[in-house]
């Protein structure tokens, strides 16, 4: 009975003090949690002996478990402990089976209300973590590094290691019950674990991969998608994809220059948040769930017109929610059962009901609704967003297959709303009649507006606000006084009266913790900063006594900013006077240089572990006092300029190359006989770490191949696909089989005189290989163990259709190594040697082939 003693959790928390703090709130099928600063996991819906009674979440020993986030599966749960480990129920890692197989007995683990940990970490690192997430039927966890690693069924491809399982289990395939690395060279900042299919945002370039079942496009668009038939996005049968692949936009334009900061997968459908605050969704349009009525399924992004920017965003089974910069929540889509928060329906007549199909069957109109219902087939649903409850506000969101749940900013309380399954929205919660006059959407009892989730403390929002970074709410401005001679800058902060200072040890990792006082400005030599920083080095709670020790721990330094970044603490100072930070910088020449042009404002920020970096940060009057600086001369404004682009030179660098559509940069690229692959110039501009690529648009004249008969040219056709489109000029076309080389020599180009490292390429070769088609892929030799240490090298080969080896084609082998997982190709031999013991997964992929090998790495002797 441990479940139902925990069952009961808001009289401990509320007479110890009042509301406790929310950490996060999220939502998997019908089932909602909440976590909080007291390390309090509690969820109600589909688990529990009471299906949706308030459950406190417990641990192994039966007590309540400490967790920093829950996260609530279709068929599983998982969380984060507030050390940073991931603990799931036992469904999926077997954590509840002894060595021989058998179960073993735990009460508390009844009916999914206990987290366990991971029995086998596999190659994930041990340690922290920066994220759990749980999806249908298994989950991902993202490592410090931003390496992903997944585990549990995988017949669709949703673990992402380049495999599928063999579907001897009915239709959710073999359960993998050790974590295995996703099989691509992107690290991610963030992850969403959905209906057989995951999706991250990559870092650095901010872009968002998905992979796993794609059969309504949710997965983005891909040449290695498997298991398909009939054209995309509209598949008729199964279609997965076992690797991550880029989602792209429907605004080409926009693809790569289009930055997240957050992503949500649901069942067919998958939404996202810019830094820019636009909501995006792609996937399934049924019941309008991407903002739009009678178009089909899209595997490319398409921009929800939201009323304000987004803040954080869920997608649900056909239907999304979206919470705005000023607390305000949007939804869309499917509203058979006010889902949306109210019953809008964009087909609604004149009695505010549906069309009548209930008794129409077989009738023209009928068959012919999908042109004339914009619901399709009746049952209610809105392609425009709808807000919920307007007036309130909102600080924190979660989204659930049928049903949504909000913390209300006023009295603290969680809501929820929507669905047919009161357990989704609290035990006891009154349903009402949603008349949908549908055959396919019956009429069912829901709840359209918020209701109030009895058993939960009282809750306020999170200190950290769930708005990207950018989208901060406006500010007065930082009131720093700013004075500088040739001899000394000094930088007066305003005061603190603050009583405490520090920070949690049950903060998320993947936010820093620091207090960061500073001003930058773009000197002679580029930007640099005056800075002192005082944070976190571990995942360790600390306080201090007063801001006099705060600033002591501190580190006060010159710093160029960005990913080159060097910090000389020498001749800065930090101290407090008068409760008042104070930076202080004394070097002429650092000063001659910093303030040489006489700026007459500076940035300025001051920000605390409570609070997000402000964006843009703020500007403040610099008072130039004696020794003055002296006004720039003609010698000065030279010497500055060229000082500057020698500085964009350095951390700038352009670079081109022939690239072909399946991006794989190698020093050779193979085609079938009979087949053909577009080829272009690609640009690579890099700034610090911040890169954009573009296909340029050269006339496809000035491609040459020196053996045409071995390979041909001939025009792209813009329509063919996206890489063509995107400015691709000529295809290869294999004709026998062979080996010669394509060429171009360009002509002059704007980029070729912007700042770079080295000059950009004029002329570009690439070799390029005939074959016959290929059908087949070995890793090999089929080691099966190795010793920490131990170096094996490993080889390549495809088989073409008639029955030939080819050693060395340009196939990408992902390489797991402990904390890290690292791409290679195999043109030549790869060397592999592994530093810590554990399982590891090396993957080679050719298109749409795979190969897997699976070693065992052994103590060394």
């Amino acid at each position: 009975m441990a479940e139902l003693a925990a069952a009961q959790p808001s009289g401990g928390l509320a007479a110890r003090g009042g509301a406790d703090t929310l950490v996060a709130l999220s939502a998997g099928n019908s089932t909602t949690c909440v976590t909080t600063a007291q390390g309090a996991g509690y969820c109600w819906g589909q688990l529990g002996r009471h299906p949706g009674s308030v459950y406190r979440i417990l641990s192994a020993d039966g007590r309540p478990a400490r967790l920093r986030s829950t996260s609530p599966g279709w068929f599983t749960m998982c969380a984060q402990a507030v050390d940073g480990d991931a603990l799931c129920d036992p469904s999926l890692t077997g954590a509840s089976l002894d060595s021989a197989g058998k179960w073993i007995p735990r009460a508390s683990c009844n009916y999914r209300v206990c987290v366990l940990p991971l029995p086998n970490r596999g190659a994930m690192p041990e340690g922290p973590l920066r994220a759990v997430d749980a999806g249908w039927m298994h989950s991902c966890a993202l490592a410090l590094d931003g390496t992903a690693y997944c585990w549990g069924h995988n017949a669709q491809g949703q673990l992402g290691n380049g495999k599928w399982a063999a579907d001897s289990t009915g239709s959710s395939g073999e359960i993998e019950k050790v974590p295995t690395a996703v099989a691509t060279e992107y690290r991610f900042r963030a992850l969403s674990a959905g209906e057989n299919t995951t999706c991250g945002i990559s870092e650095p370039g901010a872009a968002i991969f998905c992979w796993g079942y794609g059969r309504s496009g949710q997965t983005g668009d891909s040449a290695v998608m498997h298991g398909c038939s009939g054209k995309k996005p509209f598949h008729s049968t199964t279609c997965s994809n076992a690797v991550p692949v880029r989602v792209g936009l429907e605004e080409p334009s926009t693809s790569s220059t289009v930055r997240f900061a957050q992503v949500s997968v649901g069942m067919r459908l998958a939404c996202a948040v810019s830094v820019a605050g636009e909501a995006y969704c792609w996937g399934a349009n049924s019941r309008c769930a991407l903002g739009r009525c009678r178009v089909g399924n899209s595997p490319l992004a398409h921009k929800i017109a939201l009323s304000g920017r987004a803040a954080e965003i869920g997608a649900g089974y056909w239907h999304a929610c979206a919470r705005t910069v000023d607390r305000r929540i949007f939804c869309w889509g499917e509203n058979s059962g006010g889902q949306l928060g109210s019953l809008v329906s964009a087909n609604a007549g004149a009695d505010g009901l549906p069309p009548d199909y209930r008794d129409t069957t077989d009738s023209e109109a009928h068959r012919n609704a999908y042109d004339t219902d914009p619901c399709f087939l009746g049952g209610r649903c809105s392609p425009a967003p709808v807000e919920v409850s307007p007036g309130r506000r909102w600080s924190a969101l979660a989204v659930g297959s049928y049903h949504s749940c909000a913390l209300d900013d006023a009295d603290g309380n969680v809501y929820c709303w929507g669905g047919s399954d009161s357990s989704a929205i609290g035990r006891g919660a009154k349903l009402v009649p949603c008349v949908n006059r549908s055959r396919e959407h019956r009429d069912v009892r829901c709840q359209a507006s918020p209701v109030r989730v009895p058993g939960l403390p009282r809750l306020v929002a999170h200190v950290l606000p769930a708005a990207p970074r950018r989208l901060a709410a406006k500010r007065e401005p930082i009131a720093a006084h700013v004075t500088v001679s040739r001899r000394e800058v000094r930088v007066v902060f305003p005061r603190d009266d603050g009583t405490t200072w520090g920070w949690s040890g049950l903060a998320d990792p993947e936010y820093s913790p620091w207090y960061d006082w500073g001003i930058g400005n773009n000197g002679m030599d580029g930007p640099r900063w005056i800075r002192l920083l005082a944070g976190r080095g571990n995942d360790s709670a600390r306080a201090f006594s007063s801001l006099d020790a705060l600033v002591a721990a501190g580190q006060a330094s010159l710093c160029t900013p960005g990913m080159m970044a060097r910090c000389e603490e020498k001749n800065v100072t930090a101290l407090v006077q008068e409760r008042q930070v104070v930076l202080v910088l004394r070097d002429s020449a650092a000063i001659a240089r910093l303030f040489g042009l006489r700026p007459a404002k500076v940035s300025v920020w001051a920000s605390r572990p409570s609070e997000e970096r402000r964006y843009p940060p703020d500007s403040v009057a610099v008072e130039y006092i004696e020794p003055r600086i002296a006004d720039p001369d003609v010698k000065t404004l030279a010497d500055a300029k060229a000082s500057q682009r020698r500085y964009l030179a350095s951390i700038s660098s352009i670079r081109r190359s022939i690239a072909t559509s399946d991006h794989i940069y190698s020093e050779s690229f193979w085609v079938a006989v009979g087949d053909s692959t577009s080829v272009g110039v690609e640009e690579l501009k890099c700034t610090y770490d911040v890169c954009t690529s573009e296909t340029l648009s050269v006339p496809d004249s000035l491609w040459t191949l020196d053996d045409s008969t071995i390979a041909g040219l001939r025009a792209a056709a813009p329509s063919q696909d996206e890489f063509t489109s995107a400015g691709s000029s000529a295809r290869v076309v294999g004709r026998r089989t062979g080996r010669t080389t394509l060429r171009i020599a360009l002509s002059t180009l704007p980029s070729d005189t912007a700042p770079s490292d080295v000059p950009p390429e004029r002329v570009l070769a690439r070799d390029v290989v005939v074959t016959q088609p290929i059908t087949r892929i070995e890793l090999f030799p089929r080691v099966q163990t190795l010793r920490v240490d131990e170096t094996i090298e490993l080889r390549v080969r495809v088989g073409d259709a008639e029955g030939r080896w080819h050693e060395n084609p340009p196939a990408r082998v992902t390489v797991g190594r402990g904390a890290q997982s690292y791409i290679m190709f195999a043109t030549s031999p790869v060397r592999v040697r592994f530093d810590k013991p554990g399982v590891q997964t090396i993957v080679a992929q050719f298109g749409a082939l795979a190969d897997t090998l699976t070693l065992r790495v052994a103590p060394a002797p």
